[in-house]
This record gives structure tokens, sequence and C-alpha cells, in this order.
């Protein structure tokens, strides 16, 4: 049973060395991979702010839409409405 537990750590071990170089410091930057880590550490800044932003301009713009359209509905009833009587 322990010399299966040992041949399994060590074949994790030796496995696991090569996915380091899935970290994207982990190797030399230069020319094309320099290049890809900067534009998508960009993209990856810009794009939740780019998505919160759209969100606060439809909500900005569906409420304007509403006030609009309840001022319009105010100024028709009370060119619509009679005057009083005394």
């Amino acid at each position: 049973m322990e010399l299966k537990k040992l041949i399994m750590i060590a074949i994790l071990l030796l496995g696991g060395v090569s996915s380091a170089y899935a970290c994207a410091v982990c190797f030399s930057m230069e020319g094309p991979k320099l290049e890809a880590y900067y534009f998508g550490t960009f993209l990856l800044t810009t794009l939740p702010l780019f998505m919160i932003g759209s969100i606060i301009f439809f909500v900005y713009r569906s409420v304007k839409k509403y006030n609009q359209k309840q001022l319009k509905l105010r100024t028709s009833t009370k060119q619509n409405s009679f005057p009083p009587t005394v």
C-alpha cells in the first residue's frame, strides 16, 4: 500500500513540472508571448468595466425614458382637464 502511494506521488510530481509552463510568468516573455500577455491583461481588466458601464447606461436610459413618459402623461392630463367649478 505504501509503495502505491509513493509511486502515485512520484508520478504527480514528475507530471506536474511540465504544467508550470502554463503560468504566464513562469517563462521568459519575449516577442509575441509578451504581447499576448499584455493583451490578455488588458482584456481581463477592461471587460468587467465595460460590462458594468453597459448595465449602468441601460438603467440610466430606462429611467430617463420612464421619466419622460410620465412627464408627457402629466402634461396631457393637465391640458385635457376641465377647470374646476366654483
